[in-house]
């Protein structure tokens, strides 16, 4: 009787499991419609700050208000943007990889509202990042670090949507390339640091979504673009292999005994949602990429994701990394979910 009791009970958590976020290889696109709204919302109603994870955040907003032709959306980031302008114009200044990177927030509202009043602020940020340039000709803000792929990639990409300048897009491909010669290993999992041999799950992620922002951007004839993808599809293939059953990845990617961590999760499922409709991956990660969503939405709560790793530096130690705490509703995870929906609703029917 015991058994069958405890057979029922993981019979009926199975099924509100899958009643909440469909069964683990089918994607509720009304689910993730209602959460993605919830998660926006969460980053609206936290003000503006010069952050780099907070400039994330709303950028999810406007990537997602862009694909439901949200104007309210639209028109709430950029009252905040114009509050946080007002109030504190001297916080956001060039110096640092993770000061720079603000610039994507005003690149996306010019992209998105053709308002050139958001150029001037972000293409300073940009141009500063190659004003003194290394020898290799990477940014002088160079230190190794697999988070900067995106840190930099990113703000370059926009730069180059945004100022339709080809220089923008071959500096963010002259970087991510270097950064993968020095930190992608064989399998194709990059380590944290030139110093620090760990596969951190969100200092992957960065790289990830860096990847797939620029390919996005890349015109097929560009000479560096099959280099740049088998980068990606490197990655892509580990990240398949070291999947949890339940679709999360983990703190430390390899290591199973690591907390499940969603920000990470999230930032894999955008990058390989993404190359499944683009056609860069095969079928296969489709059901990589729902598997992720759906992993993520028993994390989320009120539009809130949980488990999310806070803001973490070099490690000196493997245990460092273990011991990380956890938030909800950090503005690292919440800028991951909005990149995931988004891209999972675009590649559903």
């Amino acid at each position: 009787m015991k058994v069958v009791t405890i057979g029922l009970i993981c019979s009926l958590v199975f099924m509100l499991t899958a009643g909440r976020c469909g069964a683990a290889d089918k994607f509720d696109r009304e689910l993730a419609e209602k959460i993605a709204g919830q998660a926006a919302q969460c980053v609206l109603s936290k003000t503006v700050d010069e952050h780099y994870a907070t400039a994330c955040a709303y950028f999810g907003v406007l990537r997602l208000a862009e694909l439901q032709n949200d104007q309210k959306l639209i028109d709430n980031v950029k009252a905040n943007y114009a509050a946080f302008m007002k109030n504190s114009p001297d916080k956001v200044k060039p110096g640092h990889v993770d000061w720079n990177v603000f610039g994507i927030l005003p690149f996306e509202l010019y992209l998105q509202t053709k308002d050139e009043k958001y150029l001037k602020l972000a293409t300073e940020l940009a141009d500063d990042e190659w004003a003194r340039p290394r020898s290799d000709g990477l940014t002088a803000y160079t230190r190794m670090w697999t988070d900067d792929m995106f840190m930099v990639g990113a703000l370059q990409v926009q730069a180059c949507r945004a100022l339709k300048k080809d220089v923008y897009l071959d500096r963010a491909v002259t970087q991510l390339l270097a950064y993968a010669k020095e930190l992608q290993r064989k399998y194709g999992l990059f380590q944290h640091t030139a110093n620090i041999p760990v596969f951190w799950g969100r200092a992957n992620g960065w790289a990830a979504v860096a990847l797939t922002l620029t390919l996005e951007s890349m015109p097929q004839e560009h000479t560096k673009r099959r280099e740049l993808m088998a980068v990606y599809k490197k990655m892509m293939s580990a990240l398949q292999k070291y999947q949890g059953a339940n679709g999360l990845w983990h703190q430390v990617i390899i290591d199973p005994a690591s907390f499940e961590e969603t920000s990470c999760t999230a930032m894999f499922t955008y990058a390989i949602a993404t190359g499944v409709k683009n056609g860069w991956l095969d079928d296969s990660f489709r059901k990589t990429a729902i598997r992720g969503f759906n992993g993520l939405l028993t994390k989320v709560k009120n539009g809130q994701l949980s488990d999310i790793c806070v803001g973490t530096g070099e490690g000196k130690n493997y245990d460092y990394y273990l011991d990380r705490p956890r938030e909800t509703g950090n503005s690292h995870g919440q800028a991951a979910l909005l990149w995931a929906a988004t891209a999972m609703l675009k590649l559903a029917p």
